[in-house]
């Protein structure tokens, strides 16, 4: 008996499906999913240290003006015409305490008394004209956030913490007045203007 070849050939295996799986898409949204939360959080983060960098910045330009403002203040010390000493620390009731110059101010042609009051954890500029010019006062707040601010006089070879000293005339000025600042952000700042 011979056998007879069929003629029907079997039918050819199925293709593979092209394309993601429902499983295989659910691994690949996941994956989007964390990377979109890494990358949210990156970007928060980022913002966040940006904004801290610009407020130090802007707190160190503030003590930087504040700084080169009292400096100019003490460099431009009058002798005084007007019976009241050059420089003198005064204590305030409230506590803190108010540094008062008779400065010569250049640009204008005229003295001004000026008062350095530090209070409240605010140091402030205090401006006038030193003979009754009827001209307002300015005030300028130099530093906010100052935990502590220290006054000393070099006066003979040591430091005294008040000006001026009993016994010493009182339009004398100091070889150096160091101002001692103490912020609770940055730390103890000690600046040192030589007056002589």
């Amino acid at each position: 008996m011979t056998r007879q070849r069929s003629l029907v050939r079997p039918a050819p295996a199925r293709q593979q499906a092209q394309g993601l799986t429902l499983v295989e898409l659910l691994v690949a949204l996941t994956v989007f999913a964390v990377l979109g939360v890494l990358s949210y959080r990156a970007v928060g983060q980022m913002s966040l240290l940006e904004t801290h960098v610009g407020e130090r910045q802007q707190r160190w330009r503030d003590l930087e003006r504040s700084a080169h403002r009292i400096e100019t203040d003490l460099l431009q010390l009058a002798g005084t015409s007007t019976g009241q000493p050059s420089l003198r620390l005064v204590p305030l009731p409230r506590g803190g305490s108010e540094l008062q110059l008779q400065i010569f101010d250049g640009a204008r042609s005229r003295v001004e008394q000026v008062s350095l009051r530090f209070s409240q954890q605010q140091l402030y500029r205090l401006s006038q004209p030193a003979a009754g010019g009827g001209s307002a006062g300015a005030q300028d707040l130099l530093l906010d956030h100052v935990g502590q601010l220290r006054w000393r006089f070099l006066h003979g070879g040591t430091r005294i913490d008040s000006w001026p000293p009993p016994g010493v005339d009182p339009n004398a000025l100091p070889a150096a007045v160091e101002l001692q600042l103490d912020l609770p952000d940055l730390g103890t700042l000690t600046r040192i203007v030589a007056l002589r």
